[in-house]
């Protein structure tokens, strides 16, 4: 798979979420309105569109991409520029629905999908670590091609994780293993879990991005790494710029 091709299946399975978007050669963005900047962003945009962006995203949380290598869409210096903050680096993976493994969930592990407002607040309170804002949890509700799995053992809600297909691609999103229960292969469940939904929904290929707690584990499960992003946030909403 190309670097490129790659980088189109991120894309088209953020833009799928949004309530907002907009989309051409030159620029990529979505909002979903929610007050946390993953619900929010930038996903590409070539120098002269960033003003654009902006005005697309002001008011919101919302994270920027940038593409090293990219001549068109590398736009580090014009993000740190406007005041905007690093805030990491990952790699872009993908891995044909075909050639993935089918692990065993661990003893006791239940994984089923949150349908539910209640369900849906557990998830989210698992993901972001805290109560979720009713916007977050509607916009999780609005989103038409995401899945959304709870991790569950006798301790109750232990893990998260989301499976957004567009097209023949789905996106493997919000992975996250309550801290007491890291270790276990929760993850791993998890991940596995997501790409069988994202078969069940017609996917051959999955992407991701993946941080440094959870790159052993896909890289386990079969993905490759194409390329590379880098994300910038200010921390806040993005003023619109002029």
């Amino acid at each position: 798979m190309s670097r490129g091709d790659a980088r189109e299946l991120f894309v088209r399975t953020h833009l799928v979420r949004a309530s907002r978007l907009g989309s051409d050669d030159g620029i990529a963005w979505f909002a979903t309105g929610a007050p946390v900047d993953e619900l929010n962003g930038v996903l590409l945009a070539e120098p002269g569109r960033i003003a654009e962006a902006a005005g697309a995203v002001a008011g919101l949380p919302a994270l920027w991409h940038s593409w090293p290598g990219d001549e068109r869409f590398d736009i580090e210096s014009e993000l740190l520029a406007l005041g905007l903050g690093f805030v990491e680096e990952e790699p872009l993976m993908t891995l044909p629905l075909a050639d993935a493994g089918r692990p065993g969930a661990p003893a006791g592990l239940r994984i089923r999908r949150a349908t539910s407002q209640k369900d849906l607040r557990a998830w989210a309170a698992v993901w972001l670590g805290a109560a979720p804002e009713p916007t977050v949890v509607a916009a999780l509700a609005a989103a038409p091609t995401a899945r959304y799995l709870l991790a569950e053992t006798a301790d109750g809600a232990v893990g998260c994780a989301a499976a957004v297909t567009a097209g023949d691609a789905v996106s493997v999103e919000h992975v996250v293993t309550s801290a007491a229960h890291r270790g276990r292969g929760i993850g791993t469940a998890l991940t596995s879990a997501v790409l069988a939904a994202g078969r069940d929904a017609g996917a051959s290929i999955a992407v991701l991005t993946a941080s440094p707690d959870g790159a052993g584990i896909y890289r386990r499960l079969g993905f490759a790494e194409q390329r590379v992003v880098r994300r910038f946030a200010t921390g806040e909403a993005p003023p619109a710029l002029g």
